[in-house]
């Protein structure tokens, strides 16, 4: 089923389209490999980790508190819009995370911990 539609969606997409297709631990694997085969390895652009608080620790395996966004472009010359201020996504003023800038002026969250960096 995914295989036919993720294929129409890429038909529909325009050259410089791309997809962001939100799976779970489940099936982020099959989809992946679906991907691969239908947009190539080579316009695969970034696999994004949703981590979500909620869920405590189980007494058999760590949490399952994340999800995946993987994201295809249909070419190398796609659209992005990562500084747009509608896609930037303000931070709460209580978060524990804290905006830092490196020496190249990339922008990153970092927590207390250390070794707990996400570049932006």
């Amino acid at each position: 089923m995914m295989y036919e539609r993720i294929t129409l969606l890429r038909e529909l997409l325009s050259d410089r389209g791309s997809i962001y297709l939100h799976c779970d631990y489940r099936v982020v694997h099959l989809l992946r490999a679906i991907l691969e085969e239908i947009f190539d390895d080579e316009n695969f652009q970034n696999e994004i980790q949703w981590f979500y608080s909620i869920g405590g620790k189980g007494s058999q395996r760590y949490a399952r508190q994340h999800d995946t966004i993987l994201f295809y472009s249909k070419s190398s010359s796609f659209t992005f819009n990562g500084k747009d201020p509608d896609v930037v996504v303000e931070r709460k003023p209580n978060s524990h995370m804290r905006l830092k800038t490196d020496s190249e002026g990339r922008q990153f969250r970092s927590t207390f911990a250390k070794n707990n960096s996400c570049f932006f």
